[in-house]
């Protein structure tokens, strides 16, 4: 296993490409599991699995370029990224059933 803590902060673009596909290589090459630690969106969405922290918790999920939320051992659900401006902390929302999906609305005040 090779863990990197944000191996590629602090490098210019081609740099930063050049790490990213260095660790690649070794995990194809040798069959190690790579661990990068990143807040670089980019580097994350170029490596095979992603997984985002939100309050020290699994928030989200990222497999072959789709994102997933992950639904937390308590049951809580963080909404992604993309959303949290619109649905603030404090957003009352109805969680409704349809089918085997469930839906969630944000209740109108």
């Amino acid at each position: 296993m090779l863990l990197a803590d944000e191996p590629t902060s602090q490098l210019d673009a081609a740099g930063r490409d050049a790490v990213v596909a260095a660790l690649q290589r070794v995990n194809e090459r040798f069959g190690t599991t790579v661990v990068v630690v990143t807040h670089d969106e980019e580097v994350g969405a170029r490596l095979g699995r992603q997984v985002v922290m939100r309050g020290g918790r699994v928030g989200e999920e990222g497999r072959a370029g789709e994102r997933f939320v992950v639904v937390g051992a308590d049951g809580s659900l963080h909404l992604p990224h993309s959303e949290r401006q619109a649905w603030p902390p404090g957003t009352l929302v109805e969680v409704r059933r349809d089918g085997d999906d469930l839906r969630i609305v944000r209740r109108r005040q």
